[in-house]
């Protein structure tokens, strides 16, 4: 008999643990294309935002330091993900983790000539203003004023974003 009740602790446990999993985030199964980044869409508002399941916005205004022409919002519990917000929109979607990937599957880490091979010819290419051998790529969806930003220190992707123009080609966050 303590075998069964054993055994069914067990699966109970397992169960709602598997429970917990499922309801929460799961950002790694999340893409970032000039569009957004999952269910989170450049243009979108923080209302909008804060309706999806799983995602709690850390404040919902900006802080005694910005201003609601543009500032920065985070996501309880994801680490190395920001949203830039202007007038109450998302406009750009800042990715530090290698935890997520674009669509055509760039990670934070990879290398220039690997983002070459999956955007093939399709990328801008600029000198970064900051990393003496870095670089901006810039990957524009067509006809619109969405576009992928992957910053590079000459060698390996540091940093990437998704956006709508201007705000996409901001250098430092707001500025």
């Amino acid at each position: 008999m303590a075998l069964k009740t054993r055994l069914g602790l067990i699966l109970l446990i397992v169960g709602i643990v598997n429970t917990a999993l499922a309801i929460g985030v799961s950002v790694k199964q999340w893409k970032l294309s000039p569009e957004g980044l999952g269910p989170l869409k450049i243009g979108m508002s923080l209302k909008e935002a804060a309706q999806i399941k799983g995602i709690s916005l850390s404040r919902h205004k900006p802080d005694v330091y910005e201003n609601n022409e543009c500032y920065t919002e985070t996501i309880k519990g994801i680490k190395g993900l920001s949203l830039m917000i202007s007038h109450g929109q998302i406009v750009r979607i800042n990715v530090n983790t290698v935890a997520i990937s674009t669509t055509a599957g760039a990670h934070i880490g990879d290398s220039e000539t690997k983002l070459r091979s999956l955007y093939q010819g399709k990328l801008d290419i600029e000198p970064h203003r900051y990393e003496e051998k870095g670089h901006y790529f810039t990957y524009s969806a067509d006809g619109k004023r969405q576009a992928l930003r992957f910053e590079t220190n000459g060698k390996r992707i540091t940093r990437m974003y998704a956006g709508q123009e201007p705000q996409v080609y901001y250098v430092e966050d707001c500025l």
